[in-house]
């Protein structure tokens, strides 16, 4: 027999019993308490062990004095042993203060061996012709390999008269099953405890067993019972309706229910919650959708994307659904339907209904896009400019409603399509007869698509973006330096466009270049372009060209059809000229033929080239002799190289100070400026006033102090 406790039965109720027995009844008991090491486990964070000694102790002292006790325990002295079985006390021969003693000592260590120590407690009972009850509380089943179910059937049959009462303590199915086939077969009952209440109801309602006749006592019910239903889809949570607590939660139909105080409480479904149901203990309810109408709601395989349920009155959305993934159900009202690029017009949804949300049913038609096509193509609605969808290789999919529609390719946009409900429409550019214009690899920069009719610019091209699809017609393809020949593109056709086609040449910039250097047509005198370090490559037509340096034009150049020039300093002798940073201020270099300056070359802009010749380096204050710059040369001008002088004011000389020599023009040294000037004496005049003559060595740098 099997039963399950879950509050203590009245103790005064009990002794009252027990001792209308106490005369005559002459019983005897013998508990086996488990001491292996799974006791250590908690129930509500205390200890089994605990717990269990706790109520034992409780029960044994309460005993009638009529009753003798005795106690066998196991796996409490060593780990992993199966013959760690000890009889602590023998019913008769033990003192009960003793008893309970050494009960308190009792530590979990071991295994389960629940058919030896039945077996053992056999051997103690033959001590006795009272009968006898045995007493098992365990929290696991058997694990040294013995059958203590044919144990327990086996004592039975011997000439005992024993019963075997058995309590399950914090167990699981399994040893649910073992203990209760023990409590059968040795003609006793199994008491199923999960907590230590529900414990010391068990070993109660056990001793109630051992020394008197139970009585009944009629407890009120104060809780329900309360299931999910077969037609719910999801989780049901049941809320306190005062407290606004959700007090548990139904998960599936079929299983185990929930129990639940009296009270007053709604049912909340996913997308729904129920009006107040009042719940009477002792009741059993059952959870049903269709007690409240509920419909169901699932979407068509001919969907492409999640649809959005919104409840029209509110316009509130509920969730979104995906085909084949998934029913919710809901309240019977009106809801619209929110596709992607669609919201249909309210819907009523009756009650209990199973409504399937199809895209046919709306006549939404299914849009592609070829396999084929390379780039995204906009749908564009016709009534007002606006795009409405986008399908591409990504995402080659939509659904619009039916209606008027342009296609909007990157170079094209169709006219206008009239798509019918339900239609399905692939789109492609060969549809509009577009031809693939591609860039070739030998084309540096962005070539620009014009129509040769209108002159307007359709779209460009360029590496990063090398195909385009373009309607037929003629165009001309500007390139950075060039312009092609009207082309007629046909429908359909393939274009590539190479700078190989119009013999365009590849210019580049030698590294030993390093300014910028322009290239100018030779018959207009035009510059086309210029090319620099920065940017050293260029591609122009095949003609005449002469390179612009920044101090140099070199000769006439004949560029043929796709020839690869290099503009190299070295090709026309370009000497390099650098500044030294012993150099104060600017110089110019002068052609010494012409007397006319060719530029100029400072801190700055410190590295001019030039071509050869001679030139004077003309300083500030001091002009070099006729100095002759070969092909290729490479000098460093330096004030050292002249023997120049760095003179300059102390800061607390103010107004103007002149250095003078011979009929040079005077040096004005006001304000601090340093100056560069040659070796030599110089008279010095301050503020009008002549102070004299001073020296001034070669390369020397001199402070000029003056006494106020």
């Amino acid at each position: 027999m099997h039963r399950s406790f879950h509050l203590a039965l009245p103790l005064l109720a009990l002794g009252h019993m027990a001792s209308a027995q106490d005369a005559s009844t002459n019983a005897d008991v013998l508990f086996i308490l488990d001491g292996s090491g799974s006791m250590w486990g908690r129930v509500n964070e205390v200890e089994k062990i605990v717990i269990a000694k706790d109520v034992m102790s409780g029960l044994i002292d309460g005993l009638p004095e009529s009753v003798d006790a005795g106690l066998i325990t196991y796996g409490h002295r060593e780990r992993g042993s199966c013959a760690d079985i000890e009889v602590i006390a023998t019913p008769g021969q033990t003192d009960r203060a003793d008893l309970l003693a050494s009960l308190a000592g009792v530590t979990p260590l071991g295994k389960t061996p629940i058919s030896d120590s039945l077996l053992r407690a056999g051997e103690v009972m033959r001590q006795t012709e009272d009968p006898v009850s045995i007493v098992l509380v365990s929290d696991g089943i058997e694990s040294c390999e013995g059958d203590p179910c044919a144990t327990a059937a086996l004592l039975r049959e011997q000439d005992i008269d024993v019963r075997i009462h058995v309590v399950g303590f914090d167990v699981d199915a399994e040893a649910k099953e073992q203990l209760s086939c023990i409590a059968e077969a040795g003609g006793g009952e199994y008491y199923d405890a999960s907590s230590a209440d529900a414990l010391d109801a068990a070993l109660a309602d056990v001793r109630v067993s051992i020394v008197e006749e139970p009585v009944v006592t009629i407890v009120e019910p104060t809780i329900a019972n309360v299931f999910l239903g077969d037609d719910v889809l999801n989780a049901v949570s049941v809320v306190n309706e005062k407290t606004g607590e959700e007090l548990d939660t139904l998960y599936s139909s079929g299983g185990a229910g929930i129990e639940v105080p009296a009270g007053t409480y709604r049912y909340a479904f996913r997308h729904f919650t129920s009006p107040p149901v009042e719940i009477v203990a002792g009741q059993d309810y059952i959870i049903r959708a269709a007690d409240y109408g509920l419909a169901t709601l699932s979407v068509s395989e001919d969907v492409f994307f999640a649809v959005d349920i919104v409840e029209h009155a509110t316009d509130t959305q509920l969730t979104d659904l995906y085909a084949n993934r998934q029913r919710i159900q809901v309240a019977p009202t009106d809801y619209r339907f929110a596709f992607r690029h669609f919201t249909s017009p309210p819907v009523s949804i009756a009650p209990s209904a199973d409504y399937e949300i199809s895209a046919r049913t709306f006549g939404l038609a299914d849009i592609y896009i070829d396999e084929d096509e390379p780039y995204s193509v906009d749908i564009l609605d016709d009534t007002n400019g606006q795009q409405l969808a986008e399908v591409s290789a990504v995402s080659e999919r939509t659904q619009v409603p039916p209606g008027d529609y342009r296609f909007e390719f990157f170079d094209f946009t169709s006219p206008t399509v009239t798509i019918a409900p339900n239609e399905t429409v692939t789109i492609s550019s060969a549809d509009y007869g577009l031809a693939d214009v591609f860039l070739a690899d030998d084309v540096l920069f962005t070539v620009n698509i014009v129509n040769a009719e209108s002159a307007e610019r359709l779209t460009e091209i360029h590496r990063s973006f090398n195909r385009r699809q373009i309607p037929p017609g003629t165009y001309i393809f500007e390139f950075k330096n060039f312009t092609s020949p009207p082309l007629t593109v046909a429908p359909g056709s393939e274009h590539m466009i190479s700078a190989a086609n119009y013999g365009l040449a590849r210019v580049e910039l030698a590294d030993d270049v390093f300014l910028n250097v322009d290239i100018v047509d030779d018959v207009t005198g035009q510059k086309l372009d210029f090319i620099s370090g920065s940017s050293s490559v260029r591609q122009i037509p095949a003609g005449r060209y002469r390179f612009e340096f920044s101090n140099f034009t070199s000769p006439p150049m004949d560029v043929v059809a796709n020839a690869d020039i290099t503009i190299a300093a070295a090709d026309y002798g370009l000497a390099d000229i650098r500044l030294s940073d012993d150099v104060i201020g600017q110089v110019s270099i002068i052609i010494d033929e012409t007397d006319r300056r060719l530029t100029n070359i400072s801190r700055s802009s410190s590295r001019r080239q030039i071509p050869p010749g001679t030139y004077h380096f003309a300083f500030a204050d001091f002009v070099s002799p006729p100095i002759v710059i070969a092909p290729g040369e490479q000098r460093v001008l330096s004030a050292a190289d002249f023997n120049l002088a760095t003179v300059s004011l102390s800061e607390r000389v103010r107004g103007d100070f002149l250095l003078l020599q011979g009929d040079q023009d005077p040096i004005n040294l006001k304000n601090g400026r340093e100056r560069q000037i040659l070796p030599g004496p110089y008279a010095m005049v301050y503020q009008g006033e002549e102070l004299g003559i001073i020296n001034i060595d070669a390369n020397e740098t001199r402070m000029i102090e003056v006494s106020q």
